[in-house]
């Protein structure tokens, strides 16, 4: 008899008799039974299911892969990448809500106790259907905060992914009036002393941290795409033979149709914001230059070539930064940074022309336009073809009206080239 089983049952018997003492022949008796149960339990068929298990052979006493555990650590690290990132969106789209939409609608409504700050229309035009985005982020968000909770690595997320999927495709209608609502908010804020001012108050709120109301109205723009990165972070760190494997899998392809759905809005949103960027950039402007048909195309420097310095290189003073848009190109004085207008050529009525590297003109070229010429000289000759190839295409496209991306635009200036 083992020594340490031996010492095993007296304990028990102790224990649980503490008051009696049992004489020699009745613990010997106990002894012989519970240890002959133990060793047969060891010699018993292993085939039988009711047998116990060598706790050697136990799957869960078998040390996990150093692989499997770090892979299980990203695929914790990315669920939580995901929940916080959620976090911090749905509060941004509240703030949103709650600082800027419903007091400003509340002030148009009231209009006896208070100077409207925009029309319902405006309002309408500018936070688009941010409301409805709001609620189904708060289901997210709430759907996210109950799975994750006593996380383990059989727990999974794709499901709510997918059961919302379809309703990321509320989206687009935002990516669609977002260039308008930037044209808009930006009309009203050179127009309308009221929203001004109540922007201003709005930005003094502790709560927006000293971000811009454009930047609240951004928020929405990358979150598609962001969820994408997120899932197939997600999906890299989940093995194939994971039950949760295939339906992130759909998850992936169903947010990356939809992401290429809206792609073009995107861009188109971005590039709004760009517009927007460089007209805080420009000082002297005539008028403003956001317009939801405007789009940034390029940025660089050329000098500007008057007839009596056509055989020297531009002095310093002769450089302007172009700024490249699909209607317009405008042109600008740099003080480290801050750009001031020096004029502009309208795109509609102009072509280009080049002069030749046998010409007295190197690296040089012409924009010509209904009223006028105008000489400017690149740094070398791949800006210039640069240059070219982008003038002429911008202006292709301009006056083709191609695929309703050549709007014919309004000149800033009225005295525009």
């Amino acid at each position: 008899m083992s020594p340490k089983i031996h010492a095993e049952t007296s304990r028990i018997l102790i224990d649980n008799n503490y008051n009696e003492r049992p004489d020699n022949d009745q613990i010997a008796n106990t002894h012989e039974f519970e240890t002959s149960d133990i060793i047969d339990s060891y010699y018993d068929d292993p085939e039988d299911p009711e047998d116990p298990v060598d706790p050697k052979d136990s799957e869960l006493n078998k040390p996990v892969p150093t692989s499997a555990v770090a892979a299980n650590r990203k695929r914790e690290a990315a669920v939580n990448e995901i929940l916080t990132t959620e976090l911090t969106y749905v509060d941004g789209l509240r703030k949103l809500v709650r600082i800027y939409l419903l007091p400003m609608r509340q002030r148009s409504a009231n209009k006896i106790l208070s100077k409207p700050i925009a029309t319902i229309e405006e309002i309408s035009t500018i936070f688009g259907n941010v409301e409805q985005l709001l609620k189904l982020h708060e289901q997210l968000l709430k759907s996210l905060e109950e799975r994750k909770i006593n996380w383990s690595p059989t727990r999974h997320i794709s499901d709510i992914f997918l059961k919302n999927a379809p309703y990321l495709k509320m989206y687009a209608i935002y990516f669609k009036s977002f260039p308008q609502a930037i044209a808009t908010m930006e009309r009203l804020s050179k127009e309308s002393k009221e929203f001004k001012k109540f922007l201003q108050q709005c930005q003094q709120n502790p709560e927006l941290g000293g971000l811009p109301f454009n930047s609240f109205l951004s928020l929405p723009i990358q979150r598609i795409p962001r969820y994408k990165l997120l899932l197939e972070a997600l999906l890299k760190y989940t093995e194939e033979s994971d039950p949760d494997y295939n339906n992130l899998k759909k998850c992936v392809n169903q947010i990356s149709a939809i992401a290429d759905e809206v792609n073009e809005k995107i861009r188109d949103a971005e590039n709004q914001q760009k517009v927007l960027e460089i007209q805080g950039q420009v000082t002297g402007l005539p008028n403003n230059i956001v317009h939801p048909a405007r789009r940034f195309i390029y940025k660089g420097n050329l000098y500007k070539v008057s007839p009596t310095k056509v055989n020297s290189y531009a002095s310093l003073q002769d450089v302007r930064v172009h700024f490249l848009f699909n209607d317009l190109l405008i042109f600008c004085l740099d003080f480290q940074g801050i750009y001031h207008y020096k004029g502009e050529i309208d795109l509609r009525y102009a072509s280009i022309k080049d002069t030749y590297e046998d010409s007295e003109l190197p690296y040089c070229f012409q924009i010509k336009t209904k009223n006028g010429t105008h000489t400017v000289r690149a740094k070398n000759r791949e800006e210039k073809t640069e240059w070219i190839a982008r003038l002429n295409e911008t202006i292709w496209s301009l006056q083709n009206v191609q695929n309703g991306r050549g709007k014919l635009l309004i000149p800033i200036s009225n005295n525009s080239h």
